[in-house]
């Protein structure tokens, strides 16, 4: 009687991982829904930079950054009042972008901004407690 239900329970299992790879979406059908997200993504990082960029040069420098940022900033909730770059954190995200933002560094200046903001409370007190001489 063992024997048998060890044999109907393996059955279910086989049964169930049957129906389960059957109804599995394609390993193709998910690359291609990634890139297609990924190629929206592009698309739509291309546009903010077309809006903003004021002399339609294709890449942002760190002005016209700083307009997108602080609307960036206000379309999202990440704090309870706007927020406008100072001239250190524009001059920081543009180091670390490496010039002037084109697509492909976009992203990376907005998730630094986002991170930045974030977590700016936890850093500045970090800065408080740890820079003896107070430098910027």
């Amino acid at each position: 009687a063992t024997a048998v239900a060890g044999a109907s329970v393996a059955a279910a299992v086989i049964a169930a991982r049957s129906v389960r790879l059957r109804n599995a979406p394609d390993r193709d059908d998910e690359k291609d829904k990634r890139i297609q997200n990924r190629e929206a993504q592009l698309a739509m990082l291309g546009r903010m930079i077309d809006h903003y960029s004021t002399d339609h040069s294709g890449t942002l420098n760190e002005e016209e950054l700083a307009c997108l940022i602080e609307s960036y900033s206000e379309s999202r909730q990440w704090t309870m009042e706007p927020v406008t770059p100072t001239t250190q954190e524009m001059a920081w995200i543009m180091q670390a972008a490496g010039g002037d933002i084109d697509v492909s560094m976009l992203e990376l200046a907005l998730e630094l901004w986002r991170s930045y903001i974030i977590n700016k409370t936890e850093i500045e007190r970090a800065f408080r407690k740890y820079d003896a001489n107070h430098s910027d």
